[in-house]
């Protein structure tokens, strides 16, 4: 039994330790770098509203990490998020919602 305790602690120290190691990469993600996208959101209905959502166009910014899951993501009805560098590209992604 006291051979299995300290194979448990050890092991337990191990994982802490390679925790220890590994977080500080995980928090900074790719250094906390940003980017801002045109953002397409796809009709959906609200549980908290009761009603539909229109498909919606807006301008958000996330962390690179999370750029792969927008980019080039056909599951929008056709449509992908895109890179937003300049405020005409802002302006023209908002504009999708007026028409």
């Amino acid at each position: 039994m006291n051979k299995i305790t300290t194979l448990a602690a050890i092991s337990m120290f191990a994982v802490i330790m390679g925790m220890t190691a590994i977080a500080p990469a995980l928090a900074a993600g790719s250094n906390g770098q940003k980017t801002t996208i045109c953002h397409f959101e796809a009709t959906h209905f609200d549980e908290e509203l009761q009603e539909d959502i229109p498909d919606t166009w807006s301008v958000i910014t996330v962390n690179d990490r999370s750029l792969p899951a927008h980019l080039g993501d056909e599951d929008h009805e056709g449509h992908s998020d895109t890179i937003v560098t300049t405020q005409e590209e802002a302006d023209a992604c908002l504009a999708n919602n007026e028409s």
